[in-house]
């Protein structure tokens, strides 16, 4: 697994990072990446090996009450 640079909220370089880091660094599905290799920056959402480390409200919910809490809101009438 490569380790990968990515950019901030301010468009600043940062990493290397190892992806089982992502999390603790705020790396999501839209944040741009790049390792050796690569021809150019890409959303970290769009490389397949990255894609079991992207954080989502889902993945990231502790618990299955906390997971069913925020699919309820989408199932409730309005």
């Amino acid at each position: 697994m490569n380790n990968y640079f990515y950019l901030d909220n301010n468009n600043q370089q940062k990493g290397p990072v190892s992806p089982m880091q992502f999390s603790m660094y705020g790396i999501n599905a839209n944040t741009m990446v790049w390792c050796t290799g690569m021809a150019e920056w890409q959303r970290a959402g769009s490389i397949d090996e990255l894609r079991d480390f992207i954080t989502t409200k889902y993945n990231n919910a502790d618990t299955e009450a906390q997971r069913d809490t925020l699919f309820s809101q989408f199932t409730q009438p309005i």
